[in-house]
């Protein structure tokens, strides 16, 4: 498979509803595969790489080009900024940065929503993402182990830049969390 060709599940208009971008529409590219399993994940079905994705109620065969992927994005109207989330985004790193690119060429910020802890595949795309959203997995979620060098290398690629980190508590988290 090209590197620049994508697995995605879904790409929808919707309102952005975490941290201090929440409120605006938004277009959402949510990207198949991840390496977490967390227990709180609102979509599991992006672990694994899907076969297909769906925009509109239409299915289309996965992988995808960046081509496709940035008409499908601009068949939704402008939009102030396009998320591109999972799973894991930055797993399919060329294909994100290549779909950041187009989306900027044509007027919108590319938002990345991403766990924070691939910085070597982070390194590769980085430049070309306007906001860094890192959801940030902490000790005691269940079904995650951080590298804590790999996520502060995360965050130092964001330095300077428009960035910030959320992160879930559970019932179960420790006060030390």
């Amino acid at each position: 498979m090209d590197s620049r060709n994508g697995h995605l599940l879904e790409i929808f208009s919707s309102w952005q509803g975490e941290g201090p971008y929440a409120g605006p529409k938004q277009v959402f590219v949510r990207l198949s595969g991840c390496h977490l399993r967390c227990v709180y994940c609102d979509t599991p079905e992006s672990w694994e790489r899907a076969g297909a994705w769906s925009m509109g109620g239409q299915t289309r065969p996965n992988p995808v080009t960046v081509a496709e992927t940035l008409d499908a994005i601009r068949s939704l109207g402008p939009h102030p900024s396009v998320s591109l989330t999972g799973g894991e985004p930055v797993i399919q790193t060329e294909f994100v940065r290549e779909v950041a690119l187009g989306v900027r060429e044509v007027g919108m910020k590319s938002y990345l929503d991403t766990s924070g802890t691939l910085s070597d595949r982070l390194a590769v795309c980085a430049d070309a993402i306007d906001i860094f959203a890192f959801d940030i997995k902490l000790p005691s979620c269940r079904g995650v182990r951080s590298d804590w060098d790999d996520v502060a290398r995360c965050l130092g690629l964001a330095r300077g830049r428009d960035a910030f980190v959320k992160i879930v508590v559970m019932q179960d988290t420790s006060e030390v969390d």
